[in-house]
């Protein structure tokens, strides 16, 4: 924020801010966090329990398969492809498994839970004009002089309406802190 203030500073040294005139925008920006690790407590837990499900299924046909290749040739790269893809299953199983021990719910302004997600549990599911996607709401306001950022954030809520009022308080922090009312 220091940094930010500065160059704020110096454009207002250079006379490049007007200081009454004000246009806001923003963008919703995707994030490598997939859709897949979102969900409630319970839909994550029901997540994992499926996983764990899939496991025990893809073990015993393994078991089973290993019983009758016993008396015959083995086909060792289908053996090798069905190891990795129930230590893929476990890595997801228990990477949920720790998220859930170590987070609680997220709880909207209603006290209701929402998503969560387990790679970024800042951003949310929002929906753009291309689909919905993981990511952030991105909002700045800019001087209408030069068009000069004076105040930006990212919200992890895809509803522009919630944002006004602390762009807005950011922006008059960011303004008195270099002389301007």
């Amino acid at each position: 924020m220091f940094l930010f203030r500065n160059i704020l500073l110096i454009c207002e040294e250079m006379e490049l801010l007007d200081g009454t005139k004000f246009s806001l925008d923003g963008l919703k920006l995707s994030l490598n966090a997939s859709k897949e690790w979102s969900g409630t407590k319970s839909d994550l837990k029901k997540k994992k329990e499926k996983i764990e499900k899939t496991i025990e299924y893809l073990l015993n046909k393994h078991i089973k398969r290993d019983k009758k290749e016993a008396s015959n040739e083995i086909n060792y790269s289908e053996k090798k492809k069905r190891e990795k893809q129930i230590e893929k299953l476990k890595a997801k199983a228990k990477k949920i498994e720790k998220w859930l021990f170590d987070n609680e719910g997220k709880q909207g302004k209603r006290g209701k839970e929402i998503q969560s997600n387990i790679t970024d549990n800042q951003s949310a599911k929002t929906k753009t004009a291309h689909g919905v996607i993981q990511g952030y709401n991105c909002q700045a306001l800019v001087d209408s002089k030069h068009q000069i950022i004076v105040h930006a954030e990212s919200f992890g809520n895809g509803q522009d309406n919630e944002h006004i009022e602390p762009i807005i308080e950011g922006a008059k922090e960011n303004m008195k802190a270099i002389g301007l009312g």
